[in-house]
C-alpha cells in the first residue's frame, strides 16, 4: 500500500503542476501548491486503502485515486496561499491520477 500511496504522491503532484500550464483558471501556486495538495491526497488515499483490505483490485484503486485526488486538490485551494482550483480542474485531476492508479500496479514486486 505504500508503494500505492507514493505512486498517487507523485501522480498527483504531476497532474497538478502540468494543469496548472493548460487549464485555464487552475492556478496550483508552484510546487509549494502541488506538494501540500498531493500529501492530502496520498494519505487520505492510503487511509481509504487500508479500510478495504490487504489487496484492493485496480478498479478500487482507481476510484478511490479519483475521490481522494480530487478532494484533496479542491480542498487544498482553502489552506494554500495563492492556490485557485476550479471544480472543473479538480475532477480533471483526479480522473487523470485514477487512471495512473488503474494502471500502475499497486505493489512494487
Amino acid at each position: 500500500m505504500l508503494f500505492g500511496a507514493a505512486t498517487r504522491f507523485l501522480a498527483c503532484t504531476a497532474v497538478v503542476l502540468g494543469l496548472g500550464y493548460v487549464m485555464p483558471g487552475f492556478a496550483p501556486g508552484g510546487f509549494s501548491g502541488a506538494i501540500p495538495a498531493a500529501v492530502a491526497a496520498s494519505a487520505s488515499g492510503y487511509l481509504v486503502e487500508s479500510l478495504l483490505g490487504p489487496a484492493p483490485k485496480a478498479q478500487a484503486r482507481a476510484v478511490v485515486g479519483l475521490f481522494t485526488c480530487a478532494g484533496g486538490v479542491y480542498l487544498a485551494q482553502f489552506i494554500v496561499p495563492g492556490m485557485r482550483v476550479p471544480v472543473a480542474g479538480a475532477l480533471a485531476t483526479g480522473l487523470i491520477v485514477g487512471l495512473v492508479d488503474f494502471l500502475v500496479p499497486a505493489e512494487a514486486g
